[in-house]
C-alpha cells in the first residue's frame, strides 16, 4: 500500500515532467544573484529573506563559487551590535551546499579557517545577546544556524580527502567544542541550542573509531526531547540530523539513541511531514547509518516502525528533487536489504521500491552520484535468490533496462574530460552499470539489454 496520503501523491502529480537539470541551473543561478547582492547590502533582513527564498529541495543543487569568501570575511567583522542573522543564514545555504555535493569546495572552506571564524562567530553572539536580542526564539534560531554551519563543516562524514583541509579540521575543533559546550551551558533552556549541539558536538569531539566510549546519555536526551517536540518541522529537522550525526560519528550514543525509541520516532517524523525534504532526507540517511548494526536490532526496529515503506514513499513523492534525498533513499534501502536478507529484499520489491529506484535514474539521469547508488541498490535487488524472479518482473515492467542503457550511454560518452584524460568515477560507474546487467541477464525474466 501506498504510504503517501492523498493530497500528497496529488502533489506529486503536480510537479511530474519537472526537467531536474534545468531546475539546477535556474535554482543555481537565483540562489547566486540573491546571496550575492544580499551579502553586499546593508539590509540584514532583506539578506535573511533571500537566504530562506531557496527551497528546502533545493538548496542540494545549488553551485555557488563566488559568494563565500565575502560572507566569511564579514563573519570574521561581526561584533556586538553589528552582528548579521541574514548573513550567517545565507553563509548556512553555501555550506550545506558544499556539503552535499561539492566536495572540493567545503575543503577550500576548510582550508581558508571557516570552522574557527564560525567559532568565534558563535561566541561573540554568546556574549553579545544581551544587548542583541530579547527574544530568546530568535536568539534560539541564530545560535542554532551557527551550529549547524559548524557540523557540516566539521564532519567526517563530509571528509573530502584533502589532507591539509582534514589537517585544519583536526587543529580547529577541539578549541571550537569548548566553545560550542560553554554555549550550552550558558543557555540551557534554549531547545534549538542543546539539539543541534549535541550533533555538533558528536562531530567535533567523539571519535568514530572508539565503539568501547560510554555513550554520550546527556546528548542523546537532547535529540529525543527534539524527536518528541510537535510543529512545524524546524525542531525536528534539527533532530533528526543530529541523530543522524551521533549515528554516524559515535556509534554507541546512535545505539543507545535507538534503544530509546529515536528510531521509531523517525519514522514517525517521516510520515508526519511528507513534503518536507530535508526531514524525508535527514530520516533517509540516518537509515541507512543506522543498518549498519551488525546485530541487526536497528533493522529491526525500523521495519517494524515502518520504515520500508516509508522511505520508498518518500523516494516515489520527491523523484526530482535534489540529489541527496535520491541517494540517501538508496543507501538506505541497500543498508535494509543487506541486514535484513532475502525477506527484506521481497519487501523492498513489493512496496514499490524498484519503481522507485528507476524513477530516481529518470529524473537524475547526467547525475554521477544518484546513478551509482541506485545501480548499487539495484544489483542487491535483482541477484537475491529468494523471490528473484517477481524482482526481475518488475523491473523489466518499470522499464529498467531502457533506464540502464541510458545511464550507460551517459557513463561512456563523459568518461573522457577536456583534458583528454579518463574519468576514472564514470568508469566505476559504467563497471556497476555492467554488473547489473549482467545479474538481470542471468535473471532470464525480462527483455535483453542491448
Amino acid at each position: 500500500m501506498d504510504a503517501a496520503p492523498m493530497e500528497v501523491r496529488a502533489h506529486k502529480r503536480a510537479r511530474t515532467g519537472v526537467d531536474a537539470d534545468a531546475r539546477a541551473q535556474n535554482v543555481a543561478r537565483r540562489a547566486e544573484h540573491l546571496l550575492v547582492s544580499g551579502i553586499a547590502a546593508r539590509d540584514d533582513d532583506e539578506l535573511l529573506s533571500m537566504a530562506n527564498t531557496l527551497p528546502d529541495s533545493d538548496w542540494d543543487l545549488v553551485r555557488i563559487d563566488g559568494p563565500f569568501e565575502a560572507a566569511l570575511e564579514r563573519i570574521r567583522t561581526m561584533k556586538g551590535a553589528a552582528w548579521r542573522p541574514g548573513l550567517m543564514a545565507a553563509a548556512l545555504v553555501i555550506i550545506r551546499s558544499a556539503a552535499n555535493g561539492q566536495p572540493e569546495r567545503l575543503a577550500a572552506m576548510r582550508r581558508q579557517h571557516a570552522i574557527a571564524a564560525l567559532g568565534e562567530a558563535l561566541a561573540e553572539l554568546s556574549r553579545a545577546a544581551a544587548q542583541l536580542i530579547q527574544d530568546s526564539e530568535q536568539l534560539d534560531a541564530w545560535l542554532a544556524n551557527v551550529i549547524e554551519a559548524l557540523g557540516w563543516l566539521a564532519g567526517d562524514e563530509t571528509a573530502t580527502g584533502d589532507a591539509s583541509a582534514n589537517e585544519v579540521v583536526q587543529a580547529e575543533a577541539s578549541p571550537v567544542a569548548e566553545t560550542l559546550e560553554r554555549t550550552m551551558r550558558d543557555f540551557p533552556d534554549l531547545p534549538k541550542l542543546q539539539v543541534i549541539g549535541a550533533g555538533g558536538l558528536g562531530w567535533l569531539r567523539l571519535s568514530p573509531n572508539n565503539e568501547d566510549e560510554e555513550p554520550r546519555r546527556d546528548a542523546a536526551a537532547s535529540v529525543l526531547r527534539g524527536l518528541r517536540s510537535h510543529g512545524d518541522g524546524a525542531m525536528t529537522c534539527l533532530a533528526l540530523l543530529s541523530f543522524g550525526w551521533l549515528s554516524f560519528a559515535h556509534p554507541p550514543t546512535g545505539a543507545l539513541l535507538t534503544k530509546e525509541g529515536a528510531a521509531r520516532l523517525m519514522v514517525e517524523a517521516m510520515q508526519r511531514h511528507p513534503l518536507n525534504v530535508r526531514i524525508q532526507y535527514y530520516g533517509c540517511g540516518t537509515i541507512s547509518w543506522l543498518v549498519k548494526d551488525a546485530s541487526g536490532g536497528a533493522t529491526r526496529v525500523i521495519r517494524d516502525a515502518g520504515g520500508v515503506e516509508t522511505t520508498i514513499a518518500s523516494m516515489r513523492l520527491h523523484p526530482d528533487a535534489g540529489r541527496s534525498l535520491q541517494v540517501a533513499g538508496c543507501m538506505a534501502l541497500t543498508g535494509l536489504m543487506i541486514s535484513g536478507k532475502a525477506i527484506m529484499q521481497q519487501t523492498v520489491v513489493s512496496l514499490g521500491g524498484t519503481e522507485a529506484i528507476l524513477a530516481g535514474m529518470r529524473n537524475h539521469n547526467e547525475d554521477r552520484k544518484v546513478l551509482l547508488a541506485s545501480t548499487i541498490c539495484l544489483h542487491m535487488l535483482l541477484s537475491g535468490a529468494s523471490g528473484a524472479e517477481i524482482s526481475h518482473i518488475r523491473f523489466g515492467e518499470a522499464g529498467g533496462c531502457e533506464g540502464l542503457r541510458r545511464a550507460m550511454e551517459w557513463a561512456l560518452e563523459t568518461a573522457t574530460q577536456e583534458s583528454g584524460e579518463p574519468d576514472t568515477e564514470k568508469l566505476q560507474l559504467a563497471d556497476h552499470i555492467l554488473e547489473v546487467i549482467l545479474v538481470v541477464g542471468r535473471g532470464g525474466k525480462t527483455e535483453a539489454v542491448s
